[in-house]
């Protein structure tokens, strides 16, 4: 035989050894993957039957999961956690919740002009007020430091006087560094007589913070105009009574902070939770342990006044496992999934005060037993849940609440049946007239407390199965260690498994046309009992191949 055909004939045994071995991994192990490498196959010298031996390796709990989206934690007790997290969630900002509605006004008034002599003036004072919009009810405005806004004002009068000039100061318009309201001055000067004197005027509110003299409790949000007529005496005739006419607008109000009472918001926060540990499941019953699951979170609110948060959705779904939809109860059956949180003072504006959460009174571990694979919430959370007015608020543009959210799931539990499934590509050498049969014996030493039975189909490419690889009746090939008593739950030895699987060359022919491999295993706690997984735990695994080939040479 050539050493080409050699080569070839060698390929052709690792393609059909490694159909063996994916059947021994957990689902989707990429250390497994890696250390079963089919080119990592040791072949000794070419002989009509010989062994090879394939894999002598020992594998720990993260030797299965290292380099999944999962986080192993070691407990202070050695046991181990996964930790399924929703890091950095953030609500929408004060900004984007909270809006300052635009505001239109108009004024109105007749007024008389006393009589007054040439080189006398007097002054007329025609205040005007309305009231400022709010965007929610009992809303009460204290101070709203502007980083946008546009304000127009525009006037007419029919004021017959050669020399006249109006004063409008904006009260509630204040200039942020020189603490003087904002103060507009038109002249009205009508020499020629003419019907109607107009003014008007715009302005860019940036630089200007409004206040709002309320008194109390009460939310009237006055808005107040100041005018001023000074008229200079002149030979023209009265024509008393006059009108003024005001009218304008404020819009496009943006704030950099806000004081006052905001009212009632919703800031919301929805998210889920890929609890992969289940996601291959397809039957079986997970019973979890008492107190194996819990939830935390960790959450930052920069809105300077009372926030209640209550969970509008809060579930876990499953795929595999009836009822598939379970509602999670943070406190206990039939309490409310609401809670409140710290809210930063006066003294800390632009911080944030934090709350941690534990909740420890949930029925997360029932939940748990329908193999969830998702977790959903959709949080509220509610400004000035109690409706007191009283209640001196401050915001941010930026004030938002943030959330991290932990799930830990400490492998704590029994299972009974537990199936998995997953499909692998598969493509096998057409040449294979060397082969004779192939005996594969696999060794476990197993010092985890689960038990696994595996089998291995091989389909074509629309999933009819063609054959299987394992025909003996106990598939059993990995014994779970015995586990001790409450409240360790610990394995006490190791188990040892010897089991041998014969391909003959009928089977080799019948999968020829194999294009996937249905992986399925079903694992289960030693004799159903519940376990803890320490992280000393391992399984070493020692495979070999018995190769029977034809001779031919050239």
């Amino acid at each position: 035989m050539n050493k080409r055909k050699k080569h070839h004939l060698i390929r052709q045994i690792r393609t059909i050894i490694l159909i063996f071995l994916l059947s021994t991994v957990f689902v989707s192990c990429d250390k497994f993957k890696d250390d079963f490498d089919p080119d990592k196959v040791v072949v000794p010298d070419w002989n009509p039957e010989f062994a090879v031996p394939l894999i002598n390796s020992t594998f720990t709990i993260t030797d299965f999961f290292g380099d999944s989206n999962v986080y192993i934690k070691t407990n202070p007790d050695h046991s181990l956690s996964f930790i399924y997290g929703v890091d950095d969630l953030s609500s929408p900002t004060a900004e984007e919740v909270m809006n300052i509605p635009d505001q239109n006004f108009n004024f109105m008034q007749q007024y008389d002009v006393p009589s007054l002599p040439p080189g006398v003036l007097d002054t007329l004072n025609l205040d005007f007020e309305f009231p400022f919009l709010t965007d929610t009810t009992g809303q009460r405005l204290d101070s709203i430091f502007l980083k946008s806004g546009e304000l127009y004002i525009h006037g007419t009068t029919n004021l017959n006087r050669d020399t006249v000039s109006l004063r409008v100061t904006v009260a509630n318009m204040i200039d942020k560094e020189t603490g003087v309201p904002l103060l507009f001055e038109f002249p009205l000067n009508n020499p020629d007589q003419q019907e109607w004197v107009e003014f008007e005027q715009q302005i860019d509110m940036t630089k200007y913070y409004m206040a709002f003299n309320n008194i109390g409790t009460t939310a009237d949000n006055t808005f107040v105009f100041l005018i001023e007529i000074v008229i200079h005496g002149d030979e023209n005739p009265d024509l008393s009574p006059y009108d003024l006419n005001i009218d304008g607008y404020i819009k496009n109000i943006g704030f950099e902070r806000f004081f006052g009472y905001m009212g009632q918001y919703d800031f919301t926060m929805n998210d889920s939770l890929d609890i992969n540990l289940f996601d291959k499941t397809i039957s079986g019953g997970i019973q979890v342990g008492p107190g194996a699951i819990s939830l935390s979170m960790d959450i930052g609110n920069s809105l300077g006044l009372p926030v209640m948060i209550a969970a509008n959705e809060l579930y876990v779904t499953s795929e595999s496992t009836p009822p598939y939809h379970v509602d999670i109860n943070l406190f206990g059956a039939g309490v409310p999934n609401i809670f409140t949180i710290n809210a930063p003072d006066i003294s800390h504006i632009g911080e944030s005060a934090e709350t941690n959460l534990n909740f420890v009174n949930t029925n997360l571990d029932e939940a748990f037993n329908i193999s969830p694979n998702k977790l959903y919430f959709d949080l509220i959370a509610v400004s000035n849940p109690q409706g007191d007015t009283t209640v001196e608020n401050f915001v941010l543009d930026t004030s938002l609440i943030t959330l991290d959210m932990n799930l830990e799931v400490k492998l704590f539990a029994s299972i009974s049946d537990f199936v998995v499934e997953d499909t692998v590509d598969f493509d096998l050498d057409q040449n294979v007239d060397e082969i004779n049969n192939l005996l594969i014996r696999l060794n476990t030493i197993n010092r985890f407390p689960l038990a696994a039975s595996i089998q291995v189909y091989f389909t074509d490419a629309d999933y009819q199965v063609l054959d299987s690889l394992i025909v003996q009746q106990d598939n059993m090939i990995v014994e779970g260690a015995p586990i001790g008593g409450p409240p360790e739950y610990r394995v006490t030895d190791s188990t040892w498994k010897m089991t041998d699987f014969n391909l003959p060359k009928q089977k080799i022919q019948n999968i020829l046309t194999a294009e996937k491999l249905l992986l399925r295993a079903s694992l289960s706690t030693t004799d159903g009992q519940l376990c803890i997984i320490y992280d000393d735990y391992s399984i070493t695994i020692k495979i070999g191949t018995i190769v029977g080939v034809n001779i031919t040479s050239n």
